[in-house]
C-alpha cells in the first residue's frame, strides 16, 4: 500500500535544505507527464474512488491503477506495468467508457530517506508541494507526519488529500466528489 502526505512549499531551496539536513539523499530529476482516467458510473457502482494513469517520464511510459478501496485519506493500493505502446492504452480506455479527467505536468526531483520516498514536485498550474510516501503493508502515517516534525513543518500544514483530489476540487470537475483519496 502507498501512504503518502504532503505540504505546499513556497520557498525550494530552503526546502531542499531541509531534507539535507534531515539526511534525505538527492536521487533523481524527472519530467512527469501523467493522464488520469476514471468512471462515474464504477464509482457508484463498486463504492470507492480508483484512478488510471498513464504516466510518462523520461521516455519511459507507464500504465497504472490507484485503488482507494481502504477510503483513508492519503493511502492507496496502486498497481503499475511499465508499457510500450501508450496510445493503445489510451484508446482502450476510451472505448471502455472511461473518461480523462485530468490532465498533470510536473518536475520532480526525488530523494531518499532509509526506505522513504520525498519528492519536490513543482506542477505547471498548481505551485509546488514536498510529498512524502512510504509503501507499507498498513495505512500507518506517524512515521511520515515524523519527517516533518524534524522539518520543523507544522501539523495543521500537513495536507493528507492526494494531488488528483485537491487539483480536481480547485478546479471544481464534476469527479471532485467521487476521487476521495
Amino acid at each position: 500500500m502507498e501512504v503518502e502526505i504532503r505540504i505546499k512549499i513556497l520557498n525550494i531551496r530552503k526546502t531542499q535544505e531541509k531534507l539535507k539536513n534531515i539526511g534525505a539523499k538527492f536521487s533523481k530529476k524527472i519530467k512527469v507527464y501523467d493522464r488520469y482516467f476514471g468512471a462515474v458510473e464504477l464509482y457508484k457502482k463498486i463504492g470507492y474512488s480508483f484512478l488510471v494513469r498513464i504516466r510518462e517520464s523520461n521516455n519511459d511510459y507507464f500504465l497504472a491503477v490507484k485503488s482507494a478501496k481502504k477510503k483513508i485519506e492519503g493511502c492507496w493500493e496502486e498497481y503499475e506495468i511499465k508499457i510500450k505502446t501508450p496510445k493503445i492504452y489510451l484508446e482502450m480506455l476510451k472505448t471502455m467508457g472511461f473518461e480523462n479527467i485530468i490532465d498533470i505536468k510536473k518536475i520532480r526531483e526525488e530523494y531518499k530517506l532509509n526506505n522513504i520516498k520525498i519528492m519536490i514536485d513543482k506542477f505547471e498550474n498548481y505551485g509546488n508541494f514536498l510529498e512524502i510516501e512510504v509503501i507499507t503493508e498498513k495505512p500507518d502515517k506517524s512515521i511520515l507526519f515524523n519527517i516533518f516534525k524534524k522539518m520543523g513543518v507544522k501539523k495543521e500544514n500537513i495536507i493528507e488529500k492526494g494531488y488528483i483530489s485537491l487539483f480536481l476540487e480547485q478546479a471544481s470537475s464534476p469527479f471532485a466528489k467521487y476521487i476521495k483519496h
